[in-house]
Formats: C-alpha cells, structure tokens, sequence
C-alpha cells in the first residue's frame, strides 16, 4: 500500500518560518540595545544636572556668604569654571549679577552651567536673591 501525503510529512521547520523567528529576534535585540542606550544617556544626563545645581547652589552660598560689595552688577560676570568638578571637558560655569528693581539693596544672582552631552549643549540655569547682611 501506498503512503499517503499526510503520512510522509516529515516534522520540522519551513525556510520561512525560521526566517521570520529570526527576524523577530533580530527585533528584540536592537528594541533592547536601544532600550539600554537610552536608559544610559538618561542616567548620564540626571548625574549631570544634579551635580551641576549642586556646583550652582554652592556658588550661590560662597557668594552670600561672603563680601557683599562685589556684588555689582556692572561687574562682567563672575567665572567659576574652575571650581566645577564631576562635570565633562568643555563645561562652564558664569554668575550674572543684576539689582531688582523692587529692592534695590538685594542682589538677584543668575548661575548658569553649560555643559556638552553627547552632541548636544544642556544649561543648568538657578536663580537666587541675596541680601546684605545686618551689622550689628
């Protein structure tokens, strides 16, 4: 007796078939390699702009804390580049002083920190008013 066709079909993978199961784990991959990539920049960027409004709050508290005179805002801006540290090549660091219009005796300081990520240039930018301090 002859076999039939459903009797000799032998068990196993089609060419397509196994060209779309790869194809499907080619896709997985590069979505998890993407996946991980962002998840890097993302954590790159965060370490970043925490330590830079940490390096711009501690501006901020050298410049309270100490002669109020210097706080002029005629004066070019104050360069604290040098004293930023955990930061990448190529970052800067610049306080702008102005005078409030609405009190006149305080101080308005603009803090900003630039710094290259990737390709891109990000800013950090923290505002404060300082006061002079009551001699007593």
């Amino acid at each position: 007796m002859a076999a039939t066709f459903s009797q000799r079909r032998q068990s196993g993978f089609t060419t397509i078939e196994i060209i779309v199961s790869v194809v499907v784990f080619s896709l997985t991959i590069v979505s998890i390699v993407s996946a991980v990539q962002y998840i890097q920049y993302a954590q790159r960027d965060s370490f970043y702009v925490d330590t830079a409004n940490r390096a711009a709050r501690q501006q901020i508290e050298l410049l309270r804390n100490g002669d109020f005179t210097v706080l002029t805002s005629a004066a070019a801006p104050i360069d604290f580049t040098s004293a930023i540290t955990d930061m990448p090549a190529g970052t800067t660091g610049k306080v702008t002083v102005t005078v409030p219009t609405a009190v006149p005796s305080a101080r308005q300081l603009q803090v900003v920190i630039d710094y290259p990520l990737g390709s891109n240039r990000k800013q950090v930018v923290v505002m404060a008013y300082v006061e002079p301090k009551d001699v007593f």
